[in-house]
């Protein structure tokens, strides 16, 4: 008979499962809060609510996102975010909730706002500064220190709803078990 789920060697297909659902729900979240941002500080920049929405966009249709109908940059920006909101999300759930340290570091608020914010700025530095600044040079002529404190949110976010989601799960993940 198997000891405790802690000293499991393998994860169950239901374990994955679970994994990707929450990280693709705490990205959503995460990402909802995140657009919410954006969007205020484009509205305080001047540049309009829609704007993050056609930035977002011109990642699959260009320069064209800038001239687009409200409809499409939207409809565009908004499955693009939601995309790579998602796929953060579940990222970091795989991350933390597959890994060794996970299951003897137990993620009180403190720590999920540290790690998160942490994940936020590594989604920072790949999405911006190393994706946008080779292949998408208009993304980085963005206001960075403010895309980076935004990343940095999106990741506090995310490592709580992420905490939470565990926490209250019908079948918790190990990383969410007493110790």
């Amino acid at each position: 008979m198997e000891k405790a789920s802690m000293d499991r060697m393998w994860l169950t297909r239901t374990d994955r499962i679970d994994t990707v659902t929450r990280g693709a729900i705490a990205g959503s979240i995460a990402g909802a809060l995140f657009a919410a941002f954006q969007m205020v500080a484009a509205v305080e920049a001047g540049s309009g609510a829609l704007w993050p929405w056609r930035m977002a966009a011109s990642v699959v249709i260009g320069g064209e996102a800038f001239v687009a109908s409200a409809r499409v940059a939207l409809l565009a920006g908004g499955l693009v975010h939601l995309l790579l909101s998602t796929a953060s999300g579940v990222t970091a759930a795989m991350l933390y909730e597959w890994s060794q340290w996970s299951r003897t570091h137990r993620a009180n608020p403190a720590l999920a706002c540290f790690a998160g914010a942490g994940f936020g700025g590594l989604v920072w530095l790949v999405n911006f500064a190393m994706i946008a600044q080779a292949f998408i040079p208009w993304m980085w002529r963005l206001d960075q220190s403010l895309q980076l404190a935004l990343h940095l949110g999106y990741g506090v976010a995310l490592g709580l709803a992420l905490r939470e989601l565990g926490r209250h799960a019908m079948n918790p993940p190990d990383s969410a078990q007493p110790a």
